[in-house]
């Protein structure tokens, strides 16, 4: 997924998109970096750990089991959303990169962070993500399901490419009809997350209370991901 996204973000150029996308941000100098000089080490650990964190504690409270792939992916997009506007939002005022102001697709501004940054970036792309991983493979497995390397090296490339595909479709309502209108365009973005919000805290806030009342009811566990989420 990483290596479809990150690419057109850093070299829109390169890839016919410049009209599109141009240049929507740039990090600052870093000790470790990759990609020319473009994109910092800790870019490449951050997202995989926050999507595996926010997958993870939605996928131990029983959520995808209870209530479905959907409604799942939902509930990942709004964790994600939760723990990534913190770093979102930190990074650019203490000069960890620098937004585009006068870029058309950054506009409006949400403080320092552009308005579409906070609704994809920050929860539309792993709800997308979180979907088809679910359904390719987390839905399998909660059936008892195992899959071999191969069978499981394809699906992962497949969710990877349907997830990128994902990103554009889920915020298309508001690049397409806001096209002419930077208001219209945060209105729908705002409208998104806010469903988006309402159902996640519905349902993660009853799934939380029905384990509390009967605890021996927790369907999954993953320590490994507990001391990950510690020692990162």
């Amino acid at each position: 997924f990483l290596f479809i996204i990150e690419p057109l973000l850093y070299f829109p150029d390169a890839f016919g998109v410049e009209d599109y996308l141009d240049t929507m941000f740039a990090h600052n100098v870093f000790t470790v970096e990759f990609m020319w000089g473009r994109l910092p080490l800790y870019i490449i650990a951050i997202y995989p750990m926050m999507a595996t964190i926010a997958f993870e504690i939605v996928r131990m409270l029983g959520v995808f089991r209870q209530y479905g792939t959907v409604v799942g992916a939902v509930c990942v997009g709004f964790v994600h959303h939760a723990f990534y506007e913190i770093f979102d939002h930190l990074g650019p005022q203490l000069r960890w990169w620098e937004w585009s102001l006068d870029n058309p697709i950054n506009q409006p501004f949400f403080d320092s962070v552009p308005l579409p940054s906070v609704v994809v970036f920050a929860a539309l792309w792993p709800m997308s993500l979180a979907f088809c991983a679910q359904f390719f493979v987390g839905r399998h497995i909660d059936a008892g399901r195992t899959f071999g390397g191969l069978e499981l090296t394809w699906r992962t490339i497949t969710v990877g490419l349907l997830a990128s595909v994902g990103v554009v479709i889920l915020p298309a309502p508001a690049t397409v009809i806001g096209m002419g209108s930077t208001t219209v365009r945060a209105t729908i973005y705002a409208a998104e997350l806010v469903i988006l919000s309402i159902v996640a805290i519905y349902v993660l806030s009853r799934q939380w209370s029905r384990l509390r009342s009967t605890p021996t009811d927790r369907p999954y566990s993953n320590d490994l991901v507990r001391w990950y989420a510690v020692a990162y």
